[in-house]
């Protein structure tokens, strides 16, 4: 027991230098907050610009910079409503997405559905296309019948202009 109090100081101590070293510091002034404005002239994406003022070591430093303007996203077909969505959650452990990529005329995600139940079930699979920026630019809703114990391929389809960095998410999966 009497080892244990040296180790229990000098963890105190330890604490309490870190502790310290947290409430001080050297590392100048606070941060300036960013001022963003919109250069999208009203619709659309927002363009955020900054420009900051800092002192340090008793000179001013001013800089300014302009971020590239994000382009503005525009789907191809209609995108389900959340509200629309039949979705349920725990579904997805059963479902995956293995393949995301470009097909003839479009793009396409390709996966699995494996039923651990005992009767058959026809999974619908909801999957939205996004762009480089995860902003959503179409979807594609596919349903596959998986008999009880088994697994099966899946596949769902677009026909539209995909985006460069177009990316497949698993948005929704229902059973019936």
């Amino acid at each position: 027991m009497s080892a244990s109090r040296p180790l229990i100081a000098a963890l105190g101590l330890a604490a309490a230098a870190v502790l310290t070293a947290c409430t001080t510091s050297t590392a100048g002034p606070a941060p300036t907050p960013l001022t963003t404005a919109s250069s999208s002239g009203g619709s659309g994406t927002t363009t955020p610009t900054s420009s900051s003022s800092t002192t340090t070591g008793g000179s001013d430093a001013t800089s300014s910079s302009k971020v590239t303007p994000i382009p503005p996203v525009t789907a191809q077909h209609e995108i389900p409503a959340d509200k629309d969505i039949d979705d349920t959650p725990e579904l997805r452990l059963s479902v995956l997405l293995t393949g995301c990529g470009k097909t003839d005329g479009g793009w396409r995600a390709l996966g699995t559905a494996a039923n651990p139940g005992r009767s058959a079930a026809d999974y619908t699979i909801l999957v939205f296309f996004t762009d480089k920026y995860s902003r959503v630019v179409d979807s594609a809703e596919t349903t596959v019948k998986v008999e009880p114990g088994a697994k099966k391929s899946w596949q769902a389809a677009q026909k539209f202009e995909p985006p460069a960095g177009t990316q497949c998410v698993l948005r929704a999966v229902s059973a019936s």
